[in-house]
């Protein structure tokens, strides 16, 4: 475990973070898989690129866990299922702009009560955002453009 954990800190030089999927997730598939580290389907290279995506943006963490879940089961990169599955993030702006348009078009109701002080209801939003998206938005950019919009 120490060993794949300093080969994955090498190419991703973030002990904590690399330490919270080492012990989490993946040692969680050990225990219920009966398994040791060395038999990991999955490299410390491959964990660095996990690390990586999310670091970046490319993925959120709860899409990252879905992707560490098939990384274990197939030993795959995880480049590679985020491309055959279509699981990037929306960061683009532009696109997040016309989808939070969309959305405040047609949840007239929640944008009134947030403009009268409900702030609850920008939870709502975010969510119809996220569900537009398939839950791909980045969801702090999201909630930034729908506050943004909400003002004016």
């Amino acid at each position: 475990m120490a060993r794949f954990f300093e080969e994955t800190v090498r190419l991703f030089p973030h002990p904590k973070a690399a330490c919270n999927w080492l012990v989490g997730d993946i040692t969680a598939y050990l225990n219920a898989a009966g398994k040791e580290i060395d038999e990991l389907p999955v490299t410390p290279a491959h964990l660095a690129e996990l690390l990586q995506l999310v670091e970046r943006g490319a993925i959120s963490g709860r899409t990252a866990k879905e992707i560490v879940a098939e990384m274990l089961a197939q030993g795959r990169r995880p480049e590679v299922i985020v491309g055959e599955r279509g699981l990037a993030q929306i960061s683009d702006e532009e696109a997040l702009v016309r989808i939070v348009d969309e959305v405040l078009a047609e949840h007239t109701g929640p944008v009134s009560e947030y403009r009268a002080g409900k702030t609850q209801a920008l939870t709502f939003l975010v969510g119809q955002v996220m569900k537009k998206t398939r839950g791909r938005a980045n969801p702090e950019m999201a909630n930034r453009l729908l506050k943004e919009k909400l003002k004016s």
